[in-house]
């Protein structure tokens, strides 16, 4: 398995800041849309880090939606109640409606509001608020990245990969949610980078699964009782989904250590629990991204904008209108 590990962006101390109050730890507010998703347990994980390395100076205070609007917009006027210096927020519901809502609110209390793994609607609430930032990674990017791992792996093993022996990679692909532009790019620049590599490809079938692992499981169960052996690899997304997908081969004697029972499994990620998958071979090959540095920009970026600074000073973050760009690099692990 080769594994590659990458330097991440490191976010400035809090004493290089002389706007931050003395006397009272930094407020933050970090709203996610539920703790299940496993990425997203990752960036909290270090959001949690960054407050034990500078203690008694910054506090998070973490709210968790359980996918549910409702729950959301109830804890999203909890952080505006609750004199918090800056929001980092991770969305359930991105209609135009509900963003336009949600961001007068943060416009008319002048709270900074970073959001992160976002697509939503333009509103004029958001853009006319210069204080939000969307904070995005590269979908396309991360896309080329698990296409190319892909195209590599099959090159490698082609005479086990290609069941039918007839040149062509069937393949199911598993998306996210079905209008997120991570779910659009990741799905064509996957495909598409393994087509231009000289692979053909054949579609079996194309799912969503919303993100999630139990989504996936269920949708795979149900596949490949109508494929079956005609599967030659399973594309995911995220690796949330990915794992789902073993988990419901499994049920069927497949991916558990028998190269002769395996289906080709890859998602996107680089998660602790995919990284063991495929140490065991039950899984096929991952892409990383790593969530230190993503939590590390929100976190420097929500300074910058509690300060009065622009969001990206200091930083190599790239700033495209109301996006801020991470330049992500994306290793294959396999």
């Amino acid at each position: 398995m080769l594994i590659i590990q990458l330097p991440s962006f490191t976010p400035k101390a809090i004493e290089n800041y002389s706007e931050i109050p003395t006397g009272r730890p930094l407020k933050v507010a970090a709203l996610f849309y539920s703790y299940n998703d496993i990425f997203l347990s990752l960036i909290r994980k270090r959001f949690e880090d960054i407050q034990k390395e500078n203690e008694s100076k910054v506090k998070f205070t973490f709210f968790d939606a359980k996918s549910n609007n409702i729950a959301q917009l109830e804890n999203i006027n909890n952080s505006i109640e609750g004199d918090f210096d800056f929001v980092i927020l991770n969305m359930v519901e991105k209609r135009k409606d509900v963003v336009e809502e949600i961001f007068s609110k943060f416009k008319i209390k002048n709270i900074p509001v970073i959001l992160i793994a976002a697509d939503i609607p333009e509103t004029d609430a958001f853009s006319t608020y210069n204080k939000a930032f969307v904070l995005i990674s590269d979908a396309v990017g991360s896309g080329i990245a698990q296409g190319k791992l892909i195209a590599d792996i099959w090159k490698n093993n082609k005479t086990t990969m290609d069941k039918n022996n007839d040149g062509t990679l069937q393949y199911i692909i598993i998306k996210g949610k079905e209008t997120s532009p991570y779910t659009i790019e990741r799905s064509r620049y996957s495909i598409s980078t393994i087509n231009n590599s000289g692979i053909k490809t054949q579609e079996l079938a194309s799912v969503p699964a919303e993100w999630d692992k139990e989504e996936a499981k269920n949708m795979v169960s149900s596949l490949f009782l109508k494929y079956g052996n005609k599967i030659e690899s399973i594309i995911s997304n995220n690796d949330a989904m990915a794992i789902g997908a073993i988990e419901a081969l499994q049920k069927y004697g497949y991916n558990m250590g028998d190269k002769l029972k395996t289906i080709p499994v890859f998602g996107l990620d680089g998660i602790d629990e995919a990284k063991d998958l495929i140490k065991k071979g039950y899984m096929t090959g991952t892409v990383f991204q790593d969530p230190v540095t993503i939590a590390n920009a929100a976190y420097t970026v929500g300074i910058n904008l509690f300060s009065d600074k622009i969001s990206t000073k200091d930083t190599n973050l790239k700033l495209n209108g109301k996006e801020i760009i991470i330049p992500m690099v994306y290793e294959p692990i396999y």
